[in-house]
């Protein structure tokens, strides 16, 4: 595919699709790591209360 070869549109479809679900994995991980940061306060306070 690097030299210019033709590809077919299955293969278009599938390389369109394995860039879509790339991206939502990457939103969610991004996502998840909003959640971790926003709820580290709330973290810290039940360590201590569990201490």
């Amino acid at each position: 595919m690097l030299d210019a070869e033709l590809i077919t549109n299955q293969e278009l479809e599938q390389l369109k699709i394995g860039v879509s679900s790339l991206v939502h994995l990457v939103s969610a991980y991004s996502d998840h790591q909003a959640t971790l940061a926003k709820a580290q306060p709330a973290t810290n306070l039940l360590d201590k209360i569990l201490k």
